[in-house]
């Protein structure tokens, strides 16, 4: 995931004062030591000009660590929704296991896997919109519902909730009729072009 250095100024000034208290995680790799867990961490200390924090080594394969990874991002809440859907489309991809194993190992319910992963399938000004907070997870969500053919309106939808901060029953209900109407009017364009004159 990003991280935001605007997010790590109050931890900083902890670590100048009181130093790294909880160490970061990493693992040996052919390439030296990768960190695993800690990322805020690392980012704080440099930022005070420490050289060197804390740190287990645990022996993990690339799979232990990309669950590691987003374990403990989803628990501290610090991921936008976007970096979780990727996260978790990652995990799915990468381990083979089931969206409910996954929400078992994050606390979550297999639903709200799928929900999330979801996500990366919605237009990439949609996401962009949601992964900085100008949209929530639960109007994504409902963007979700629209068929693929109506990716233009989605697209338009989602930019004016985002500018309007329109409720998801307001969104909801725009996205209905707008999508009604969108596809009516392909459906007429297809009858038109097939029609005999």
């Amino acid at each position: 995931r990003e991280v935001d250095a605007s997010s790590t100024v109050e931890l900083a000034a902890s670590i100048k004062e009181r130093g790294v208290l909880e160490p970061v995680l990493v693992t040996r790799t052919p390439k030296g030591l990768r960190l695993v867990a800690g990322f805020r961490r690392v980012a704080a200390a440099k930022s005070v000009g420490m050289k060197s924090v804390p740190a287990r080594i645990l022996e993990l394969s690339e799979l232990e660590v990309l669950e590691s990874q987003l374990v403990e991002n989803v628990q501290r809440k610090d991921l936008s929704p976007i970096e979780e859907a990727k996260g978790l489309k990652a995990l799915l991809e990468a381990s083979g296991l089931t969206q409910e194993a996954i929400g078992k190992k994050i606390g979550k319910s297999q639903s709200y896997v799928a929900n999330r992963i979801r996500l990366v399938t919605l237009p990439a000004t949609v996401q962009e919109l949601v992964g900085t907070g100008k949209l929530e997870a639960s109007h994504a969500e409902v963007l979700l519902k629209a068929p693929a053919e109506a990716r233009s309106v989605v697209e338009q939808i989602a930019k004016e909730a985002a500018k309007s901060h329109a409720s998801v029953r307001d969104l909801e209900h725009d996205l209905t009729w707008r999508v009604r109407d969108h596809m009516q009017a392909i459906a007429f364009q297809k009858k038109r072009s097939t029609s005999k004159f």
